[in-house]
């Protein structure tokens, strides 16, 4: 006799089914488990049969043989514990009302049998609704982030017994003693909820970069400061959460995802509410960065997806770990590729990065500056040209005069900037309500003529820009959609030569060849 039951598992940020077989029949007792299982997939066999003892079940001395079914590819994590013990119970006749065609199970086992969370719950429970499960179980820890998905019942459970008494109890009372989960937690609530993020106006003086990281917010495009050491680059980098607009609901499951993937969620924190910002040491090795290791599991450039990746003293990280940001700044993604397992990991994230101009970090002021021109170019080779091409805003941050950083005179606040950006993004969302992208800095090259549409004048302009910068094709159209942003802020239906002007200011400079 065969019995199955359904579980999932992820791949990338997807769910994928896996159904569990058992067969019982006469000969050496034991348990085994095929199906290219990993080590840990392999012990929970032991961990499933210790578990049903503890809850008061013992199996019968058959030979039982279990398959995670498609067989060809690798398993591995506990999540399958709950479904095997499931299908043990069935195919030894313990439990009789259980109808596992209607559902999808998912949870890890202790060894007192309570269910244990699993990682990558949300993606296998969108997989579940979008597959015509009418149910999923999971543990009562993870019950919070599938609720999330819409369309399919979350059963939460604590411990075997719990799934023990549901699979046995009259299907007519199934609905009352374990209705479906709902969320304590308020999803549109949290995402409008902001925290007591830094001000912009606690940085003094600054307008100009302040400006700069306004147009970036704006149209989620990748910022570059570069300025001697102590002239504010991390206060104003560490401030521009604090401008950009909201999570929507499907960014939350987007991110939500990826650190369920990650297991990076728990009761405390069932989604994600707010834009990840990370800040990582330079001394991050590249796997730490863009994500592999064993379990190819995803790294800081996912965990910042649709939220804010600051490298601080760029220059100081390794050129290779640099050059590996190549794809996700271009593409948006991140492919991770190991021995039995590619994943492609979704990476838009804004990248925020500081440097200094030169080792001392005071050139081009060469009063200060005591850096040879052989130091100062090794210095900054670290950045490569198509790592430089990729940044859409560059702006230098010089040092301030004593008067502006007379405490009096703050400027430009965090309210009054998200103000604008925020009017900004409600144009591009209107621009884009019909595309898969909302913001400029997504706008494919194919689609740039058709939403930046140029007169006769501001295309003589552009092309002048294109020849006297002497620009990339990636480079102007980079100009192109970093001016739209400026017009959406400035509330501007068309891009005139003076967005083009402000946009051609934000290159990188000569001494980096800008």
């Amino acid at each position: 006799m065969v019995y199955k039951v359904y579980s999932g598992r992820v791949g990338g940020v997807f769910g994928d089914l896996i159904t569990v077989e058992v067969d019982a029949s006469p000969g050496l007792p034991g348990m085994e488990i095929i199906g290219l299982p990993g080590s840990d997939v392999r012990e929970a066999k032991d961990r499933v049969r210790v578990a049903l003892k503890n809850c008061g079940i013992t199996l019968p001395a058959l030979k039982l043989v279990v398959n995670l079914s498609p067989a060809d590819e690798h398993k591995e994590g506990a999540g399958f514990d709950l479904a095997i013990a499931a299908a043990l119970l069935g195919v030894t006749g313990h439990i009789m009302s259980f109808e596992p065609e209607e559902a999808l199970v998912v949870g890890a086992l202790s060894l007192d049998g309570k269910v244990l969370p699993a990682r990558g719950v949300l993606p296998i429970a969108k997989f579940a609704a979008e597959h015509g499960f009418k149910r999923i179980l999971v543990p009562k820890v993870n019950a919070s982030e599938a609720a999330l998905i819409k369309g399919i019942d979350v059963i939460a459970l604590e411990g075997l017994n719990d799934f023990i008494r549901l699979a046995n109890m009259d299907p007519a009372s199934f609905d009352s003693a374990f209705p479906p989960y709902i969320s304590e937690y308020n999803v549109d609530d949290a995402l409008k909820n902001s925290d007591n993020l830094p001000d912009f106006s606690e940085v003094a003086g600054q307008e100009s970069v302040k400006r700069a990281a306004a147009v970036a917010a704006a149209g989620m495009h990748h910022f570059m400061m570069i300025g001697p050491p102590g002239t504010g680059k991390s206060l104003v980098a560490k401030r521009i959460p604090g401008i950009l607009p909201p999570l929507t609901y499907e960014e939350s499951l987007e991110v939500t995802s990826v650190y369920s993937i990650a297991g990076k969620l728990d009761g405390k924190l069932p989604f994600m509410c707010k834009r990840p910002f990370f800040g990582p040491h330079h001394t991050a090795s590249p796997q730490a960065i863009v994500g592999g290791g064993p379990g190819a599991k995803p790294g800081l450039v996912s965990l910042s997806h649709r939220g804010v990746l600051f490298l601080d003293e760029m220059t100081e990280f390794k050129k290779e770990t640099l050059d590996m940001l190549r794809q996700p700044l271009e593409d948006g993604e991140i492919t991770v590729s190991r021995a039995r397992k590619t994943y492609t990991y979704p990476a838009k994230f804004m990248l925020v990065a500081a440097m200094n101009p030169c080792p001392c970090g005071y050139f081009p002021d060469r009063n200060r500056c005591l850096c040879t021109d052989a130091q100062i170019s090794r210095y900054l080779s670290k950045i490569s040209g198509p790592i430089a091409d990729r940044i859409d805003i560059c702006t230098e941050v010089t040092r301030m005069e004593p008067r502006q950083i007379d405490a009096g005179t703050r400027g430009m606040s965090s309210e009054e900037l998200r103000a604008g950006v925020l009017a900004a993004i409600k144009r591009q969302n209107l621009r884009y309500s019909n595309e898969s992208f909302k913001y400029n800095s997504l706008l494919p090259s194919s689609r740039i003529e058709e939403y930046i549409p140029l007169s006769d004048k501001e295309k003589e302009y552009a092309y002048g820009l294109y020849d006297s910068l002497k620009l990339s094709t990636r480079s102007f159209y980079k100009l192109l959609r970093v001016a739209r942003t400026i017009a959406d802020l400035d509330g501007e239906e068309k891009v005139t030569v003076k967005q083009l002007a402000e946009a051609s200011c934000y290159r990188f400079p000569e001494y980096m060849g800008g």
